[in-house]
């Protein structure tokens, strides 16, 4: 498993979160808690970019995790 930190220089704080949007690339990979409170309080759309860091592996939510709540069906037919 590889250890990052927040990608903010100078800050050693463990990531909370992980930016997942290809097209902000000029944004940090990983932000801290706090770094990642101050760049929603200045751009909370470039926040958006970022979801949380999943410390268990085993719940990151994927195609096939019945814990992922954003599944398209319906129970409607």
């Amino acid at each position: 498993m590889n250890v990052h930190s927040c990608g903010v220089a100078g800050c050693l704080s463990p990531p909370r979160w992980e930016r997942v949007s290809q097209a902000d690339a000029d944004l940090h990979e990983y932000l801290c808690g706090n770094h990642w409170k101050m760049l929603h309080a200045h751009n909370w759309i470039a926040a958006a970019a970022y979801r949380p860091v999943s410390t268990v592996p085993s719940l990151v939510l994927t195609d096939n995790n019945p814990l992922d709540t954003t599944s398209t069906t319906s129970d409607n037919g």
